[in-house]
């Protein structure tokens, strides 16, 4: 699992003692502080990936591509399209000459 906060790097969590079911919801949960306070925590952009096979190899074998959008101002970002081939993302100069 890798969680952070707007505007902070991800850390990463194995957790590995658990279940998935094969079909959930992750909208918003209470976590218990103590036993007088109870906070709720909200979570966006959510995603559920399967790693990669150890027999994986780049440019060979691919995992699929996204194209994505993301509001620089708040971070929130948007999956428009998934395909399971690679798809390469265009580069070009702001004055679009090159």
């Amino acid at each position: 699992m890798s969680v952070a906060r707007f505007g902070e790097p991800f850390v990463t969590e194995e957790i590995s003692d658990i279940a998935l079911a094969t079909t959930f919801t992750l909208d918003s949960l209470f976590v218990p502080i103590t036993k007088m306070c109870l906070k709720r925590a909200v979570f966006r952009d959510v995603q559920i990936t399967i790693p990669a096979s150890p027999s994986f190899v780049p440019y060979r074998d691919y995992i699929g591509s996204n194209i994505e959008t993301l509001d620089i101002e708040n971070g929130l970002r948007k999956t428009l399209y998934h395909s399971p081939e690679s798809l390469q993302a265009p580069n070009w100069t702001p004055d679009g000459r090159h």
